[in-house]
């Protein structure tokens, strides 16, 4: 055996061993699905037809893989691969048809990298449009 190189003691063998699976067994903050935000128009109302203002935000700290938006059987996709936080502001067109207190709803999805998925839900309710004031001269 070479001069100044010693096996090591097989109680710091055993030390080293326990004290790493200690560390395995303590409980550690894991994180978990991502979290998911649905902005709707103010007062969650909109008229129809209209344009709705709606904004998404994803966050996940293992990062994100995919997150979309549904409305009126339309999905569209927010860039988010491998993000930690992605947002989507989408102006909504709301067709005409619809009748005052008639709901729409709103559907978001995100999955991070690790496979956890996450859905939130937000509706609008389609109300009268102002009444145009034609006004009166003097």
């Amino acid at each position: 055996m070479r001069r100044g190189l010693r096996p090591p003691a097989a109680g710091a063998v055993a030390l080293a061993l326990l004290a790493i699976a200690a560390g395995c067994a303590e409980d550690r903050l894991r994180p978990g699905p991502p979290t998911l935000t649905i902005a709707p128009p103010p007062g969650n109302v909109v008229t129809s037809p209209d344009t709705a203002l709606i904004i998404v935000l994803a966050r996940d700290d293992n990062g994100l893989d995919s997150v979309t938006v549904t409305i009126l059987g339309r999905t569209e996709e927010i860039d988010a691969f491998d993000r930690i936080e992605a947002e989507g502001v989408f102006l909504w067109p709301i067709p005409a048809g619809f009748v005052p207190g008639q709901v729409i709803e709103i559907a978001a999805f995100a999955k991070d990298l690790v496979g956890d998925r996450t859905t939130a839900t937000a509706s609008v309710t389609v109300v009268a449009p102002p009444a145009l004031g034609l006004g009166r001269r003097p």
